[in-house]
């Protein structure tokens, strides 16, 4: 810790501490007659609809005003318990222990009949959803939104002894909190705009990342952002939970909308059974519980509170079933309704309490938004509401302890302080000469172990730069093509204000076996970032593929290779929202490696394909230009950064390739062109359709070398590529400089039927179909296959995998009916929230 006096730390946390009273609290834990802790209970205050829920060490934390309250305990097994609580200028502490109930879960009657008269009140707010899912055209508020995670781990209180109960024991937190003004129009345009905003959590990249290039830049349209998956709802516009709608949709929790306990089709899906009314300013409320028919699927259960005669919603505190979850395994959501101008019901306040599991960490999670000073129906300028979700201030990031004290309208609990101003602290100690000197120091220190394994820099924070040079292990190439080769390489990176940067990455490598020198020289000058405008070059050396989107077997192997010399000099930007421009001018020459020296591993490793294509050397003087669209693409904006999150239209590139003849000794001559349109299309609680269309042709080809042709990946024997970019059983790669059509297709049904099924739901298996369709003018070529599977998705530490077994079939005019099984591998982007196919 970065303190020398820690009297003076503690005379400034106990300011901080004061300043955050705002309210008083009741906190404490909840155990059974064993000791052990009780998760999720619902501590609420007696005949009312203010409430927490105990985390998974059994803690719990209320906030109260002064006064005399009845604050009720209760859980799943246990005995309901009431404590009196007296609130008087002061917190209390109430530790509580809840008795087993002595009626086992079987007898206890959750089977509600329709005599209850929890179905009559269900069935008015079923009714009455059409006039309280629009009662506004538009609103504005201030939205405050803290977010924070606790990491534990368990651990034996003594290592030797397994009978003793196991400890959570806290390592990190995570701590994120925002004030904005939120803005709404009807249905679904939202802006948020944060004029303060903390941010002391950790990050990390969407999706893991694969080496073996997938031979398309289709996917690149700079949805690229740091993440973190255990905290939830940072953003307004990130998750909406409207249970007037049939369904909730949130594609960061799973895979397949949530029904809602007063949707349409709501009484098919739930059982209820009203647990006791009573008054609450003024107004009858209903509290009724949600009872889920199936034990698996997107369904809700706890309790919902309706109020009557008007039979709108008071207030939830449901929890998602287990099985309905992608990467928490507990998420419970607590929302609170207050009247505004006397007649419309809008959200006062919401909680998100979840859990998930990272190896033998424990991950417990919070996040609490409060609304406030509403204004209804507001004026909004003309083109307001553009496709900006949310932007925050350049001089949001600065507020101090004294803004957050008067703008936080809850109190943080003791830890969450503690953290805030230690990491505080920190920041302002990292910024500081002496710390900066201090690392740098450190950075450029050199011993044996940066050498061998790390690689060695020099970095000067003051100035932004950085130049470092790769370690030895990775200047060994075992297995490059004609054996070893020993590299020396490293790169340079300077950064100036406003994040412009230039980056220069370089490479030299040395082959033993045919005594040849190779290298190449990367620079890029990020001059525009909200824009993502930057000029590239390069120059380079090497061995390249042929075909760099073939199958695994033929992608290494030396058929698939040739040298290249090259010099390329582009640009990129993207001119307006959602169209990106990129265009590279190439001199290549491409010789065939035929004549070189081997590894004699090689032949062993890829047989008859690893004999070098043969072939006349030539070179190519190439424009190479992508335009890629998104209509209505939606994004944030932050100080010096754009990040772009998609949108519900479909994804357009068209790709154009003219080779210019005679110039540079330029041996080819040819214009090409390709349209490609890709799109998810969600259908409700059914699943996710996906469709990727490729379509072009030659405009021109007078010379065209086999290298340019349009090239369709080769199939694996038993690996299932993907369906979306791919075929399963085309057999060897093929093509061909003609009119081609390449059309996928698949749906996800995200177990929707299979958890309909006694016993099989409890595998979370989940059902895919589809199918592909190539057209190629050549020989009027026609190829099609169908396929259907079974889909397990499972977590490794964070990322989020699916493992799939595919029964596929292919017919052509070319080959015989052909059927197989397969096995793939899917990837999860916690960014975008969709799977890679």
């Amino acid at each position: 810790m970065y303190f020398k006096h820690l009297p003076t730390y503690c005379f400034f946390l106990l300011i901080l501490i004061s300043y955050n009273c705002t309210a008083y609290h009741l906190r404490g834990k909840i155990t059974d007659n064993t000791g052990a802790a009780v998760p999720n209970a619902s501590v609420f205050i007696e005949n009312s609809t203010h409430g927490v829920a105990s985390n998974l060490k059994g803690e719990y934390f209320l906030e109260l005003e002064n006064g005399a309250y009845t604050i009720i305990f209760q859980a799943l097994g246990y005995e309901k318990k009431s404590v009196a609580v007296n609130i008087n200028n002061s917190n209390k502490t109430a530790n509580v222990i809840l008795q087993e109930s002595s009626v086992l879960l079987g007898e206890l009657g959750i089977v509600a009949d329709k005599k209850d008269p929890a179905y009559e009140i269900i069935k008015n707010a079923i009714a009455s959803r059409g006039k309280y899912k629009k009662q506004v055209d538009g609103y504005s508020c201030n939205t405050y939104i803290k977010s924070s995670l606790e990491k534990e781990y368990m651990k034996q209180l003594d290592e030797d002894n397994d009978s003793l109960p196991k400890v959570l024991t806290k390592e990190k937190m995570n701590f994120i909190e925002s004030y904005s003004q939120t803005h709404y129009r009807y249905p679904n345009h939202y802006k948020e705009i944060k004029s303060a905003y903390k941010d002391l959590s950790d990050k990390h990249k969407g999706s893991v990342s694969i080496s073996i290039s997938t031979g398309t830049s289709d996917d690149n349209y700079y949805e690229t952002d740091l993440v973190n998956l255990d905290l939830f709802k940072t953003n307004i516009s990130e998750a909406e939970f409207n249970f007037y709608h049939n369904t909730v949709d949130v594609a960061s929790l799973g895979g397949v909308p949530y029904i809602s306990p007063i949707g349409a089709g709501a009484l098919l899906s739930y059982k209820y059974k009203l647990i006791e009314s009573f008054y609450e300013n003024k107004l009858w409320i209903n509290k009724i519980e949600v009872i889920p028919r199936r034990s698996q699927g997107a369904l809700f259960k706890g309790m919902i509170y309706i109020v009557d005669s008007l039979w709108s919603i008071k207030a939830v505190d449901l929890e998602i079933n287990k099985s309905g979850l992608y990467h928490f395994n507990y998420f419970k959501i607590i929302q609170q309704y207050d009247l505004v101008n006397d007649s419309i019901w809008m959200i006062a306040r919401e909680e998100f309490l979840y859990n998930s599991k990272e190896g033998k960490k424990q991950i417990l999670g919070n996040t609490i938004i409060v609304n406030s000073d509403y204004q209804i129906n507001p004026n909004f300028p003309k083109k307001f509401f553009n496709n900006e979700l949310r932007t925050i201030l350049d001089d949001a990031y600065d507020k101090d302890s004294t803004f957050w004290a008067e703008r936080r309208p809850i109190t943080l609990k003791d830890d969450e302080i503690r953290f805030v101003y230690i990491q505080d602290s920190i920041i302002v100690h990292h910024k500081s000469e002496q710390y900066l000197k201090r690392q740098d120091s450190i950075y450029n220190r050199i011993d044996i172990w940066d050498v061998l394994l790390n690689g060695i820099g020099h970095r000067n924070s003051f100035k932004k730069k950085t130049v470092y040079f790769n370690s030895i292990v990775n200047s060994v190439l075992p297995f490059t093509v004609g054996g070893y080769r020993q590299a020396f390489g490293g790169g340079y990176v300077k950064e100036w204000s406003k994040a412009n940067s230039i980056e220069a990455n370089y490479r030299l490598d040395y082959g033993f076996n045919n005594e040849d020198l190779k290298g190449f020289i990367d620079l890029d000058y990020l001059y525009k970032p909200k824009k993502f405008g930057r000029v590239y070059g390069s120059y380079g050396n090497e061995f390249d593929f042929i075909n760099n989107y073939e199958s695994f077997e033929a992608t290494f192997s030396r058929g698939n290779y040739i040298n290249i010399e090259y010099y390329e000099l582009g640009h990129e930007m993207e001119l307006v929202n959602g169209i990106y421009l990129d265009a590279a001018g190439e001199y290549v020459e491409k010789r065939s490696i035929e004549g070189i020296k081997l590894a004699t591993w090689s032949n062993d490793v890829f047989g008859e394909n690893n004999i070098p294509r043969e072939f006349d050397d030539y070179n190519e003087l190439l424009l190479d230009v992508y335009l890629k669209i998104r209509y209505k693409q939606k994004y944030y904006t932050e100080p010096y950064k754009k990040i772009n999150l998609g949108s519900k239209f479909p994804k357009l590139r068209l790709h154009y390739k003219k080779a210019i003849p005679n110039i540079l000794e330029s041996n080819v001559d040819f214009d090409f062109l390709e349209m490609n349109i890709k799109d998810d299309i969600k259908l409700g609680t059914m699943g996710i359709s996906k469709f990727n269309v490729y379509t072009g042709m030659f405009l021109r080809g007078n010379e065209v070398k086999f290298t340019d042709h349009k090239f369709f990946r080769g199939s694996d024997n038993y690996i299932f590529s993907s369906p979306l970019k791919s075929f399963q059983l085309l057999g060897p790669s093929i093509s061909t400089m003609n009119k081609y059509l390449q059309l996928h297709f698949l749906h996800h049904f995200n177990g929707t039927l299979l958890n309909k099924i006694p016993l099989v739901n409890r595998l979370k298996l989940e059902t895919v179909g589809g199918g592909g369709v190539l057209f190629i003018e050549d020989n009027n070529f026609r190829h099609v296959e169908i396929f259907a599977g079974l889909e397990k998705p499972f977590k490794i530490r964070r990322q989020l995998f699916k493992i799939g077994v595919y029964y596929v079939g292919a017919d052509s005019n070319y080959s015989d009916l052909d059927a197989t099984f397969k096995v793939g591998l899917d990837f999860f982007n916690s960014f975008t929230n969709s799977w890679s196919y």
